[in-house]
């Protein structure tokens, strides 16, 4: 379905101001029937290609090179394409900071995101193909999920996070800033800077992956191994991770490291116990594990000591 006034997606300044107002109430009125969202000819064109809006509402305007997209809560966008190129930024504007808006893109290719995208909730990107932020990207959201797999309707909108099919590759060469960090995929790597202060970071491949909360606890769930890349470890930390006071998680399959900062600071890095080990192998044993790699002097650098 095509949308009859295509400037109802994007509002030009050039339009008089009843007309942008009229056209968006008509529009959010379209979204939250679930029909297509989308095509005005600068989307449709562009990096960022727009199928429909599956639940909730959302509105997409742009004025040069800043495209703003109001997201009501569980909101789902599907994208033909959603691609960033570096002259572009994208911010969300949602309802709350624990609103959350799922951009599902079926493009067949990745995702490349080597712009600016802020948004002041939670965001999910699931490409099949994969998700890649450049090395000029940068990301300042609340959370962020990036996968190269599927989330059903149902687990979304039921804030269940259960990622199914992960068989692209997320990598990421840019700067990304939030409180919560989460990379699933085939393959996970990480060679640009991760910053979540008193936050969480996680990196899990693994083609069946559920994240989630139990008890108080962090829950980490992986059934099925990934496909491989040639040469490559499916979760490669060569970056920087920054996460005082908060907790990072990178799994595959059996393997995994878990690092904790405390108030104290004081970093503790651990492989979960297999049930046959009766003691914990030293966390350095990992580096040499097939498909598993950690540059281990870039895990966490710890903060400069606090002056008396």
């Amino acid at each position: 379905m095509t949308l009859a006034q295509p400037d109802l997606i994007v509002k030009s300044p050039a339009r008089a101001a009843v007309r942008r107002r009229g056209a968006l109430r008509r529009l959010v009125c379209w979204a939250i029937m679930g029909a297509v969202a989308a095509a005005s000819p600068v989307l449709a064109a562009g990096p960022i290609d727009v199928s429909s809006v599956g639940a909730g509402a959302a509105t997409f305007e742009q004025h040069g090179n800043q495209m703003t997209i109001h997201a009501a809560d569980r909101t789902i966008i599907n994208y033909r394409r959603f691609d960033v190129p570096q002259n572009l930024s994208v911010q969300f504007v949602q309802p709350a900071a624990t609103a959350r808006v799922l951009n599902r893109i079926a493009s067949g290719s990745p995702s490349h995101i080597d712009g600016a995208v802020s948004a002041n909730g939670i965001v999910y990107f699931m490409n099949p193909a994969g998700v890649i932020f450049g090395p000029n990207s940068v990301i300042n959201v609340n959370q962020i999920f990036a996968g190269a797999g599927t989330i059903t309707d149902k687990d979304f909108l039921s804030n269940i996070n259960h990622f199914t099919a992960n068989a692209g590759q997320v990598l990421n060469y840019g700067r990304i800033e939030a409180n919560a960090v989460n990379l699933i995929g085939a393959r996970v790597a990480n060679f640009g800077s991760i910053v979540a202060p008193q936050g969480m970071v996680t990196m899990v491949s693994g083609s069946d992956v559920y994240l989630g909360e139990q008890g108080g606890h962090i829950l980490v769930k992986l059934s099925g191994e990934a496909a491989q890349t040639a040469d490559a470890p499916s979760v490669e930390q060569s970056g920087t991770i920054s996460a005082p006071g908060g907790t990072v998680i990178l799994a595959s399959k059996d393997r995994a490291i878990f690092m904790v900062w405390p108030r104290s600071r004081r970093c503790t890095v651990a492989k979960p116990p297999r049930p046959t080990s009766a003691s914990m192998p030293a966390p350095a044993a990992l580096k040499s594990a097939a498909r598993f790699m950690l540059a281990a002097s870039a895990i966490m650098p710890r903060p400069a000591a606090r002056s008396t």
